[in-house]
């Protein structure tokens, strides 16, 4: 976040702070957005780009589109405890009976680990259920110790201590539960089009892919090579630009969603020897994946270096 605002400051891209949407009118020339504080912004575009919650979204594109639980949350933390491979400084992960734990290297000899799992949404009156979320939040940080020692009985050897010793070094705890937006929400409103909904305030997926930010990025590309495109005359209207947009973006979209679905799928509660049955599923298919230089992770290698360059030479 720091590289990004000073990017925007090298680029002189005023920030805002505590600036708070209340409404969006959209007209044939211009599009004005009318803040709490009195003050209002008139520009020839707005860019939704306002995250899975997205004001812009619930205000003006789409109201009744909401995110959705994913049913799956995760506890983490990043502690002073170096990865004890420094040949492979990459993710490793771990399935158990009761979810995924993962490790990860960070800058710093540190390393970054987290336990992915199958948690019910909690019961409460309020819409996005965040009484009951705080509580949960308090138990999990509290208890996770306890509750990963369970965890961590089933896993042994050399790679099961380095395990223990990541969380018996965590002080600063977090639970967060993947929350995602439904396949089909509109990105823009036909009719009043000069407003785009862009990244997770348009297509939030789960984060079991490893392609969120990803997608993000080529949004951002896309996006910017297409209105360069209609500067340029090749396009007659903003419209026929957000119509581009969405035809190129969402089968990838919901193609990756998918397949982060699947994978979110894998942290769920299961039994013992089905975890057992999947370990050598996925190490079969790791050697076949390493001898034909495919994928393992679900997301195909075509996928992974996607260019949007391409998507622009052919639009």
């Amino acid at each position: 976040m720091d590289c990004l605002m000073e990017g925007a400051e090298r680029s002189q891209i005023p920030i805002h702070w505590e600036k708070r949407l209340v409404s969006i009118h959209d007209n044939a020339d211009s599009i004005t957005v009318n803040f709490s504080d009195g003050t209002s912004e008139t520009a020839s575009l707005l860019l939704g780009c306002d995250g899975i919650h997205s004001t812009v979204r619930t205000l003006h594109v789409d109201p009744g589109f909401k995110p959705e639980y994913s049913g799956i949350s995760a506890v983490s933390s990043i502690v002073d405890v170096p990865n004890p491979n420094d040949k492979e400084p990459c993710l490793h992960s771990t399935l158990t009976p009761q979810g995924m734990l993962a490790s990860a290297p960070c800058p710093n000899n540190q390393t970054f680990w987290f336990f992915s799992k199958q948690v019910p949404l909690p019961s409460q009156d309020s819409e996005d259920a965040r009484y009951g979320w705080s509580l949960h939040r308090q138990k999990e940080m509290t208890e996770f110790r306890e509750s990963l020692s369970t965890v961590l009985d089933g896993v042994h050897g050399d790679w099961g201590q380095h395990l223990r010793r990541l969380v018996n070094a965590s002080k600063d705890v977090h639970f967060y539960p993947h929350y995602r937006l439904p396949l089909g929400g509109k990105w823009f409103k036909p009719g009043a089009t000069r407003c785009l909904l862009l990244g997770d305030a348009a297509h939030a997926m789960q984060p079991h892919a490893g392609q969120g930010v990803s997608i993000v990025m080529e949004d951002v590309f896309l996006i910017s090579g297409l209105l360069k495109k209609f500067e340029n005359k090749e396009y007659d209207s903003l419209e026929a630009v957000f119509a581009k947009f969405d035809e190129i973006r969402r089968p990838r979209i919901d193609k990756i969603s998918l397949t982060a679905q699947r994978n979110g799928a894998k942290r769920k509660n299961q039994n013992p020897w089905v975890v057992w049955a999947k370990e050598w599923v996925v190490w079969a298919i790791s050697y076949v994946s390493g001898v034909w230089g495919m994928s393992a992770s679900g997301v195909d290698h075509g996928d992974v270096i996607y260019d949007v360059e391409d998507e622009l030479k052919n639009c």
